[in-house]
């Protein structure tokens, strides 16, 4: 079996705007999403892009407005490129960290009705990337309900429960008692130079586990936003060439036919305490 890459791209919600209000008359026809077409074209990559109900920049927009007249053609590219929640909106930072399970429940259910809306069912992902990452342990449950059967980390102070941080100095891992799998986030693309892209997947690569994913945020791809890089897209593609050179294979990380292999093949459902998941 190959190293496969994940890619995920949070906080999006500025390409979602500027399609409804410029009218296109292809999804393509939005600089983002073209640039996205361009790599899957040449490096095969499949982007789940994790995204708001409310554009914090732009609040009299929100995706509810977004029309349904793309569907057909979200559907069409549903291969390579899916929608997925994210948070409800941008602000404030770490809106999940003390919440009740039934608010992330419903926030979760309110962007997932949307995107089957508008794009359809075959372009809806369970989430993956929960905004700032943290949620409490009594969450976990919603997560998995959602459909989730991954979720990514940065570092183990992501979360609370002093036995999940301690699972959290592997990479990657099945986690028995939440019943879902956690994957390390190898690269923050829009944190990374340049220069440093293919060095800092290197040494992932050192991890020795099956899978990495990476993760990027879209609003760095914007010249109107106050953070912009000009280099963001040649960032990603570095980042793309690079893995596509070491032979690794893009996924989705929720994909069903990993995931039907990871809950029926003993070598790599983990029981307590849990070990790397070796490669396959």
């Amino acid at each position: 079996m190959s190293i496969e890459y994940a890619f995920a791209i949070d906080d999006c919600v500025f390409f979602l705007t500027e399609i409804y209000e410029k009218k296109y008359g292809s999804l393509f026809d939005c600089f983002f999403l073209n640039r996205l077409r361009e790599f899957n074209r040449n490096y095969g990559t499949k982007f789940v892009l994790n995204i708001f109900f409310r554009n914090d920049h732009k609040p009299d927009f929100n995706i509810g407005l977004f029309p349904d007249t793309y569907k057909d053609e979200w559907i069409e590219n549903s291969d390579w490129l899916k929608l997925a929640f994210h948070a409800f909106s941008e602000f404030p930072a770490h809106p999940y960290k003390n919440v009740a399970p039934e608010a992330l429940q419903q926030d979760i259910e309110l962007i997932r009705t949307q995107i089957i809306r508008f794009a359809g069912e075959k372009t809806y992902s369970p989430p993956a990337v929960v905004h700032f990452i943290s949620i409490p342990d009594n969450c976990f449950n919603v997560m998995k309900e959602a459909g989730a059967k991954f979720l990514m980390f940065l570092s183990p102070g992501n979360y609370e429960e002093e036995s999940l941080k301690a699972e959290c100095a592997q990479p990657l891992f099945h986690d028995d008692a939440r019943g879902l799998s956690f994957i390390k986030c190898a690269i923050v693309i829009n944190n990374t130079p340049l220069e440093l892209v293919e060095g800092k997947l290197a040494d992932a690569l050192s991890w020795g586990t099956e899978k990495i994913h990476l993760l990027t945020h879209e609003q760095y791809s914007f010249d109107y936003y106050a953070n912009y890089l000009p280099d963001h897209f040649d960032r990603i593609e570095t980042a793309l060439r690079f893995l596509k050179s070491k032979g690794m294979e893009p996924i989705f990380i929720q994909d069903k036919e990993y995931l039907e292999m990871i809950n029926s093949n003993p070598i790599i459902r983990l029981s307590r305490p849990p070990v790397f998941l070796p490669h396959l």
